[in-house]
């Protein structure tokens, strides 16, 4: 019995035995060269068993006999897509929008390719005329959300996505950037609702957990968002960034030990993770262990040289040792890295105070001052260094800034009536007599 390759081959490409439909429709062809439609339907059973060169080759071919079928130059620059030749899948998805321009697949596949080669603002265009044609393209709205993130329009990508979620309620990915989206717009509560959905839906999502912390940690909800932060490293123990921002969190509610070993963690996973090295010093400063904090600093320093904070740290940590001249060597790159950090020039005219450096310990404390005018920390450390050099008078002026910057800081009250007492200023008594009414105890 003669064999009808044709239809064979038809009901191949129904029950998708497009191995045993390409057998078929290679017969039809031999036996009729002529039969566009068999090339056609070749084409897109090779493209579907991942032949996309073969596929390309019978596109080409039915073209030749359809040259204004829009269908064979889309189906061919979805083969070139496969192969990532983007610049030949837009010209046939080109082609294939100028023969039909309400071809909503054509244009969709277009504005994809055009994002992959980084035109956003032209697949814009495309990605628009797809919802225009098609309102309810779930993936049209999408991929016009990821474009206004990718363009930094996080209001109007706020909206695609939202428009998303409401055609695909339980779009897993459109909440997530909707959520990410409202992170950058710092709408946390927002962010709340929508990672909250993404863990209802999938309990499992590590990302969902840890936008959840971050959420929660801005809007001072510290023991939530540990919690949260906990949840994403249960579910996956080796994500560096809930580990990190868990121990973030820690030092800000002073839980120095728990924030070591979470820092500690980190640097397990990521050994250049060079903030955690930092923190981690921070947290052993903080507990008193100057030694450790010293040697994390210096990982950190090794990893990144260029951030202030990590000398600044090293350098207050050698000063509560006593390396004074190592101190004043760290805090001096601290005023090279950022000349207006006045922190660094502080601590440095704290550090020549220790060496008995005064005249430059007051040239750097004027040069904080100049900086921070209210720096009171700064006026008071130079204030006293006055007094020691007998500016008496200076020192005076000093304390007097302090006390019209802070009226109710019984300290400076206290230390300029010392002062006034050596002057032989009648009012010294006042000035000792108002600190202790506002509770300074010498």
């Amino acid at each position: 019995m003669e064999i009808n390759y044709l239809e064979s081959a038809k009901l191949k490409m129904e029950s998708k035995d497009y191995a045993g439909a390409i057998e078929d429709w290679t017969r039809v062809i031999e036996l009729d060269p002529q039969n566009a439609s068999a090339w056609f339907e070749r084409g897109f059973a090779k493209n579907e068993i991942g032949d996309h060169v073969g596929a390309i080759e019978d596109f080409t071919k039915y073209i030749e006999f359809k040259p204004d079928s829009f269908y064979g130059w889309y189906n061919r620059g979805l083969a070139k897509e496969k192969l990532e030749d983007y610049a030949g899948a837009l010209e046939d998805y080109d082609r294939a929008v100028d023969i039909y321009a309400f071809d909503a697949l054509s244009r969709f596949r277009k504005g994809y390719v055009l994002s992959m080669l980084g035109q956003d603002e032209e697949a814009l265009l495309d990605f628009t005329a797809v919802v225009i044609l098609e309102p309810d393209n779930y993936d049209a709205w999408f991929n016009l959300g990821m474009i206004y993130e990718e363009l930094e329009k996080y209001d109007e990508a706020l909206k695609k996505y939202t428009k998303a979620i409401e055609l695909r309620p339980q779009s897993i990915a459109a909440w997530m950037r909707r959520g990410f989206i409202k992170i950058k717009l710092n709408d946390y509560a927002g962010v709340l609702q929508d990672f909250t959905k993404v863990v209802e839906l999938t309990p499992g999502n590590t990302l969902a957990w840890y936008g959840l912390g971050i959420a929660k940690a801005m809007l001072d909800n510290p023991i939530g968002a540990i919690k949260d932060f906990t949840k994403a490293i249960e579910n996956d123990p080796n994500y560096i960034p809930a580990w990190f921002k868990r121990g973030f969190i820690k030092i800000k509610i002073q839980d120095y030990v728990g924030a070591i070993k979470d820092f500690t963690k980190t640097v397990e996973l990521d050994p250049q993770h060079a903030e955690a090295w930092y923190l981690r010093g921070t947290a052993k400063f903080r507990l008193q262990d100057y030694k450790g904090a010293i040697r994390d600093c210096t990982r950190a320093i090794q990893i990144n040289s260029e951030n202030p904070d990590y000398w600044l740290i090293r350098g207050s940590a050698k000063i509560s040792l006593y390396d004074h001249a190592g101190a004043l060597q760290d805090f001096i790159k601290v005023t090279e890295l950022n000349p207006q950090n006045a922190n660094g020039w502080y601590f440095c005219g704290n550090a020549r105070e220790k060496l008995a450096d005064f005249e430059a310990a007051i040239q750097d404390y004027n040069k904080a001052i100049e900086i921070d005018p209210f720096y009171t920390t700064a006026w008071i450390s130079r204030a006293g260094l006055k007094v020691i050099l007998q500016n008496y008078q200076e020192g005076i002026e000093d304390y007097s800034k302090v006390i019209e910057m802070k009226p109710d800081y019984g300290p400076a009250y206290f230390f300029r009536g010392l002062v006034k007492n050596i002057i032989k200023d009648e009012t010294a008594a006042a000035d000792i007599a108002k600190a202790l009414q506002l509770g300074f105890q010498p």
